[in-house]
Order: structure tokens, then sequence, then C-alpha cells
């Protein structure tokens, strides 16, 4: 299946009346970020793992061009994709990701919290996943859980017609 995903804190309304958000009755656990700002080696080793995979990133995607990329953004909407994945294509994104996707979740959730949120100087991410309103297409309540827990995501099924674009940019203009 094909997901279409949005990274700019996330919403929990519904955009409009073409798009469905599958959040909106799941609630946020209440768990607790794992300890990032003494690592550990494991730690460590997973905040290598996201700049390299970041550096590599930004390097594959500037060919003397004037780019902006978000690597953060990325990484988290590829792991919030990846824990919708399995066998295959989750031994993949992991490998792309050089990490566990659990563990990935763990440091990311305890990423955000670290981000600066005084009245003064406030960083905060949206997220949200988008995709076409299929009879076929079956999310797991575990992927729904797991989203909102670590991502705060919404998760939006829609048609994907002239009124999704316009829910997506709205969606976008809401949270930027």
């Amino acid at each position: 299946a094909l997901l279409l995903t949005f990274l700019l804190s996330a919403c929990a309304a519904p955009v409009s009346k073409s798009a469905f958000n599958l959040m909106d009755n799941i609630q946020k656990s209440d768990l607790k970020s794992i300890e990032i700002s003494d690592p550990n080696e494991q730690q460590g080793n997973r905040k290598e793992e996201i700049i390299d995979f970041s550096l590599n990133l930004l390097c594959e995607n500037y060919a003397g061009q004037n780019i902006l990329i978000s690597p953060l953004s990325i990484v988290s909407a590829l792991g919030m994709t990846a824990n919708g994945a399995g066998s295959q294509t989750l031994a993949e994104m992991e490998q792309v990701l050089n990490a566990d996707v659990q563990e990935l979740n763990d440091y990311l959730k305890a990423y955000t919290a670290y981000l600066p949120s005084s009245e003064k100087y406030k960083v905060s991410l949206a997220n949200s996943i988008w995709f076409k309103d299929n009879a076929g297409l079956t999310v797991n309540g575990d992927f729904l859980q797991i989203n909102k827990d670590y991502y705060d995501a919404g998760i939006y099924k829609a048609p994907f017609n002239e009124r999704t674009k316009n829910a997506i940019n709205n969606w976008v203009k809401d949270k930027t």
C-alpha cells in the first residue's frame, strides 16, 4: 500500500468532509521517553546512525542545486510508515535507516521531548499520513496506536481527489 506522508505536531480534528482521521478515537498512551541526554553506547549509535542517514540523504539529493530538505522529517516519515511494514519491506526499511524500527520510535520520541518548548523558542513537529480510501486496505489498530504514541500523528483516509488536495493543503497551512 502506498502511503503519502507529510511531516510538518499532530492533528486530531477532521481536516475536511472528504478526509477521515483514523486517530480521532485513539488516545495517547502514557509512555515514558528513553533518556538521551546522557546517551549510553546504544543510544550514541542510534544518534550516529540517524546522522549518517541524514548526511547520505543530503549528499544524494544535492547535485549542485539549491534545495532544502529536512532529514528529521524524512527519518520520522520513514519511521512512521515502517511501523506498518512487515517481513521483507520492514527489513529493507530498517536497513536503509540503519535502525530497528522500535529503537527508532523510542529515539525519535525522546528527541522530540528535547526540542525547545518555551514561549520564546518553540519547535513543534506535525506528522500525518494520508492514504487512498480503498476497500482492500485495512489499517491495523497497533499501527494507529504506535503512530499516536511515538509521533502524535494524524492518519487520514481520503478519496485522493481535488477535495483531498485541498484538505492536505489546509492541513499543512494550519500546521506551518
